[in-house]
């Protein structure tokens, strides 16, 4: 039994709360508060009627917890530069909220270490250089063909020189390289994607930018340019898809 504690009259009583009746009262506010913009108000309800507000809001997120957790059931979600650093986080993180995962990358010798713990009956890897066209189409649809759609398209792959703080200490060869692959990977990335999520008219195409696009001096000239540029495609492209049904953002990691 649960007790409620009220004033009245100058005079405290207390009344006492079935759990049964707070498990029911919970069960049906949940969705209503994870699924509304209200959640504030329905809090304050809440406490009106419970005295330990923190015991509620506990209960309260055991009980929805589970929307929560697996709010990527059923998607499908690309990742390149899947094998390591952000690419590998996020595909554990997307494996845990449910979601079917495809690694792409170069560095096959982590295939199995990454697949393994995510399931090898929930993920694929597949070797795919980013910045050759024909292995980011093929991958695309190898994810189609082999779970049945492409729901999240996470273009996260890309390159960073040695930091070289002056101008006139950089390379042609140099800049226009880690240009042509950062801005590139992301551009057939976005493309293949819309290719396949059009027609589908839903989707989610998410790309990594930097903070070194809005703060000088933290990366190479040739990273902040792209970086830059991935900035000015997700803005173009959102305008584009979202006639769709298509969501297209990009993070700026601090490091």
């Amino acid at each position: 039994m649960e007790r409620g504690a009220a004033t009245g009259g100058g005079r405290r009583w207390t009344v006492p709360i079935p759990s049964s009746l707070i498990h029911y009262f919970t069960c049906l506010l949940s969705p209503i508060v994870y699924f509304s913009n209200f959640k504030v108000p329905l809090f304050d309800l809440a406490f009106c009627y419970f005295s330990n507000f923190r015991s509620f809001i506990c209960l309260l997120n055991g009980t929805f917890l589970v929307y929560i957790k697996r709010k990527l059931e059923g998607k499908v979600a690309l990742i390149t530069g899947g094998a390591s650093g952000i690419g590998e986080c996020s595909a554990k993180l997307f494996a845990e909220h449910g979601a079917k995962i495809v690694i792409a990358d170069i560095q096959d010798q982590l295939d199995h270490a990454i697949c393994e713990p995510i399931g090898l009956s929930n993920s694929i890897y597949i070797h795919c250089d980013v910045a050759n066209e024909e292995d980011v189409k093929n991958t695309v649809d190898i994810a189609v063909t082999t779970f049945g759609k492409l729901n999240i398209m996470f273009n996260n792959a890309g390159i960073l020189d040695f930091y070289k703080e002056r101008i006139i200490d950089n390379e042609k060869t140099d800049f226009e390289r880690e240009l042509s692959v950062n801005i590139t990977c992301v551009f057939v990335g976005m493309k293949h994607a819309a290719r396949v999520m059009v027609p589908a008219r839903a989707g989610s195409i998410i790309s990594t930018a930097s903070v070194a696009s809005n703060i000088g001096g933290m990366a190479t000239h040739a990273y902040t340019c792209a970086k830059h540029v991935v900035t000015g495609l997700t803005k173009n492209l959102a305008v584009e898809l979202g006639q769709f049904g298509i969501r297209v953002n990009c993070l700026s990691p601090y490091q």
